[in-house]
């Protein structure tokens, strides 16, 4: 359960379905670092606030009213792609996480784009993203439409959470 929430200022997930996404990330909502809504998003302000934060959250909000996202431990500085055995993505309206398969790329950080994660969800720039899902994320039993409804999309709301252990 959340205490000192720092997710009570999201206009995009409930408490309720904050408490969801800790569990499956077995650790806590540390604070904000970015967040943006159509048109006014901005990338070169989500890599100033979010590249050094370490181990995110992102959560998205489609033009469908999907609510997904992802999670690594892995910063989000650098153009290279990176490995990350504990990343997942996630669809809060099914809720439904799926972890990052072995040893296959769980982001791709790029100084001109939002977080991606894998090919399964890609957040450009200009606020069009793009699933190519299952490939690094699911199983060869799942479909586009497990993950979501759209191989394209546009992102109306984004927010970026630093997360981490909390000590008592």
């Amino acid at each position: 359960e959340i205490k000192d929430n720092k997710v009570s200022s999201s206009s995009i997930i409930t408490l309720e379905q904050a408490n969801i996404i800790e569990q499956w990330m077995n650790m806590k909502f540390k604070y904000l670092c970015y967040k943006g809504k159509s048109p006014e998003m901005d990338v070169s302000m989500f890599h100033r606030m979010c590249d050094k934060a370490g181990w995110t959250l992102t959560i998205i909000k489609t033009d469908e009213n999907e609510i997904v996202g992802g999670f690594t431990r892995k910063s989000w500085s650098g153009n290279i792609d990176k490995e990350d055995e504990e990343a997942f993505i996630f669809n809060m309206n099914k809720e439904k996480m799926y972890r990052v398969k072995d040893n296959t790329i769980a982001i791709s950080p790029r100084e001109v784009s939002y977080p991606s994660f894998g090919p399964e969800l890609i957040l450009g720039q200009d606020g069009i993203g793009i699933s190519s899902f299952p490939s690094s994320y699911g199983t060869k039993e799942d479909t586009l439409s497990d993950f979501i409804s759209h191989k394209y999309f546009f992102i109306q709301e984004i927010e970026v959470y630093q997360t981490g252990y909390v000590v008592s």
